[in-house]
């Protein structure tokens, strides 16, 4: 990774994007869904429009609602050659995105006389459903991947190898972001292709702010203060931070961590989990949870929608995603958009940092129709096919190409004129090292969730919580050869 410098300090008119955990998978073949609302498509300029409707978040140790399970496919008619090939995708909460995301390889599907069978799949269900598609031989020929999955899945040997559609794509669409490239290769070889960077900001209540009088908090005691004073539970709670079994969890600790100067593994990819700095991080959550009680109750079964849900449906006065949850208020509920700020989160002892992931789709080894798995990944990514995915996104993704952001959608709008320079300045979640298959196994394992609950939910003491997930995190480096 090229750029790991601090952001500002407040990026209070800004926005992003999010991801996957585990769950029973279900698909049908219909149409396209993804959320609840549908949306009309964008304008070069216009806010991303989302389809996730908002339901009532966890309160009082209930479970809240998760995120609808559409599994949806297109289809391209029934081609000449007989071949079909497989696309599973995350749901991105933007129904006209997934559409548009598959009228890409449908549209390839005819060209080729192959048949697209393109499926959404909620990304709460995705490992689960692509672990029993693995272990029975038979994956998707293309699935989208989160961040450090594709190291995870390369670690298992289970991808084929894309540099050479990725070294097409770049001489076409020119300069691209370090944190996709760094996100998708190893040791000099491409293992699937990006198709988006997320930016991580806080999404806040300036509107509640306002009314008591407050400011935008800038450190975590001056926010936990704050939340106390606004929230009034159950109807509303300071900070919605997942802290269940998901990735929203993992990017959510990860990022605080940070703040106290702790890290999951070194600039080499060694393990770096078991430090004061890391236990300092963990009592601070265990604070915010159980003492000072600013976080729902029910946040220890959220799947990742959970905190979406909980901002969205005004339970919640502060949440860190990617804009997602901004998106599907600027369609949904205006006035709450409006009321929103972006900033990025408070600062620990060591400063407070900027957070992108990367979406990407990969090929598996067990698919009998590689070629035209690159072949349709080449075809979508085209800079200028690409560009009307972008378009319809109205900012859900920064574009992995950086002359797709050279417009006056991303340099003037009121939340995404930030987005290029946090996508340049970002830390991936596995800085300062790269994404590893270790560190890729260290979160699909979802030891940080684990560990955390350890803490809130069973009563564990943060020594013990940290040194049996620094056991879990060492075996694993251990197993794949790196200590």
């Amino acid at each position: 990774m090229s750029a790991r410098q601090v952001l500002d300090r407040r990026l209070s008119r800004r926005s992003l994007l999010k991801l996957t955990t585990a769950l029973a998978a279900t698909t049908a073949s219909v149409n396209l869904l993804a959320a609840c609302a549908q949306p009309a498509a964008p304008s070069p300029t216009a806010a991303p429009k989302a389809t996730e409707a908002p339901k009532p978040a966890a309160t009082q140790g209930a479970a809240p609602t998760t995120a609808p399970a559409p599994a949806a496919t297109t289809a391209a008619p029934a081609a000449a050659t007989g071949k079909k090939l497989t696309i599973w995708m995350g749901q991105s909460f933007l129904e006209a995105l997934d559409k548009k995301w598959g009228s890409l390889f449908e549209d390839y599907g005819k060209t080729k006389g192959v048949q697209v069978e393109f499926i959404i799949t909620p990304t709460a269900q995705m490992p689960q459903k692509l672990a029993a598609a693995i272990q029975g031989k038979n994956p998707p020929d293309v699935c989208y991947m989160y961040d450090s999955d594709t190291q995870y899945y390369r670690g298992q040997n289970q991808l084929v190898d894309v540099s050479d559609v990725w070294e097409g794509l770049k001489k076409k669409g020119g300069e691209t972001y370090a944190a996709a490239d760094a996100t998708i290769t190893w040791e000099g070889k491409a293992w699937s292709i990006p198709v988006g960077v997320n930016p991580w900001p806080l999404h806040s209540r300036q509107d509640l702010l306002t009314k008591a009088g407050l400011k935008l908090p800038t450190t975590w005691d001056e926010f936990i203060e704050v939340c106390k004073k606004i929230q009034n539970p159950p109807q509303l709670y300071g900070y919605g931070l997942c802290v269940g079994k998901n990735d929203d969890t993992n990017c959510n600790f990860i990022q605080i961590m940070w703040t106290f100067g702790a890290q999951m593994q070194t600039k080499d990819n060694k393990p770096a989990f078991n430090t004061p700095e890391m236990r300092k991080a963990f009592q601070l959550v265990a604070d915010m949870y159980k003492t000072h009680k600013i976080i729902p109750p029910g946040a220890i079964s959220w799947d990742n929608a959970g905190n979406n849900n909980a901002y969205q449906s005004g339970q919640a006065a502060f949440v860190s995603n990617p804009s997602s949850v901004l998106a599907w208020l600027q369609t949904n509920a205006k006035d709450l958009a409006e009321a929103t700020v972006l900033a990025n989160i408070p600062a620990g002892p060591a400063g407070s940092f900027g957070e992108v992931d990367c979406w990407a789709m990969a090929i598996f080894k067990d698919s009998k129709v590689q070629d035209l798995g690159k072949e349709a990944l080449a075809y979508a990514m085209e800079p200028d096919r690409y560009a009307q995915y972008i378009e319809v996104a109205g900012g859900r993704y920064v574009p992995v190409y950086k002359k797709l952001t050279d417009n006056k959608f991303w340099k003037e709008d009121r939340y995404y004129k930030t987005y290029p320079g946090i996508a340049e300045s970002g830390r991936i979640m596995a800085y300062p090292g790269q994404p590893t298959a270790a560190f890729g196994e260290v979160l699909r394992a979802y030891i940080l969730p684990d560990a955390l609950q350890a803490v809130i939910v069973q009563g564990q003491s943060v020594d013990e919580a940290v040194n049996a997930a620094d056991k879990k995190i060492q075996d694993i480096y251990k197993k794949h050869g790196v200590i």
